[in-house]
């Protein structure tokens, strides 16, 4: 058994805690996968549809300037931003579905 109160030669330095600011390794990776999923799912859609979503979501223009940007109307745009936020998410689950089956086949063996 150690006991609390065991005076150890480390007992002179002041504990040290870790850096609340520092990055989490584990999160900063998922949120490359995340980052590099999206960017592909961007890169299959339709050149329209790219275009409103990154000037919605990237730059934050209203649909009324997306709109006026790409020739459009605005329940067009509208439209559009709802049909690629639900295209955008099916193709990012059927990813992350094939990731997990992926990752199960080359998991540790079952005994």
């Amino acid at each position: 058994m150690i006991s609390m109160d065991a005076e150890t030669e480390d007992d002179d330095r002041p504990m040290e805690l870790p850096d609340a600011h520092a990055l989490n390794p584990e999160q900063e990776t998922v949120r490359h996968e995340e980052q590099a999923a999206l960017q592909r799912v961007l890169q299959q859609m339709d050149g329209t549809d790219r275009a409103a979503v990154i000037l919605r979501y990237w730059y934050d223009f209203s649909e009324v300037e997306i709109a006026e940007s790409l020739s459009l109307t605005v329940s067009a745009v509208k439209s559009r931003l709802h049909r690629a936020r639900k295209e955008i998410a099916r193709r990012i689950e059927a990813a992350s579905l094939e990731t997990r089956v992926e990752r199960m086949h080359h998991g540790s063996p079952t005994l």
